[in-house]
């Protein structure tokens, strides 16, 4: 037969859940807990350049939006995903509410309008260190070339 819980037991739990729950906010609310100068390994090499606001241009290697590859954003009510192999260079408008306006040229010369999230953030390696830049902060991506061999470290 089992007997109820006891006061103690249940305050017990309540705090331990409690401390659980705030040791994984940070995971539950998708924050990022990588220090500044560390950047994700993306599963590809791409070399691109990167055009920012202001105009200056960097030549980054091992390049990522948020550890990904491919480009993500909204298309009319749905959501679209290019995977780098297909863009030739993006080109960023206006940031509006979260969004940026983002306009990609395909490869093959089409060019696709996509709103993206401007809390995205590029990462990449130069010969000086790591690179990270918020998309919001980016005025054009150039795809200069998908590099061969693994990451490297």
């Amino acid at each position: 037969m089992r007997t109820p819980a006891t006061p103690v037991l249940v305050a017990h739990r309540s705090r331990w859940l409690t401390l659980m729950l705030l040791a994984a906010a940070p995971m539950l609310l998708g924050m990022d807990t990588r220090k500044d100068n560390e950047i994700p390994e993306p599963s590809a090499h791409y070399r691109v350049k990167i055009t920012d606001r202001s105009g200056y241009e960097t030549v980054v290697t091992d390049f990522s939006i948020d550890g990904d590859i491919f480009l993500g954003g909204q298309i009319g009510e749905g959501k679209l995903f290019i995977d780098l192999d297909r863009v030739q260079s993006v080109s960023f408008g206006e940031v509006t509410g979260d969004e940026i306006a983002g306009d990609i040229t395909l490869n093959s010369g089409e060019i696709l309008s996509l709103k993206i999230n401007k809390r995205l953030e590029c990462f990449g390696k130069t010969p000086y260190g790591h690179y990270k830049i918020g998309i919001q902060g980016v005025r054009q991506i150039d795809v200069l070339e998908k590099q061969p061999g693994p990451v490297a470290r």
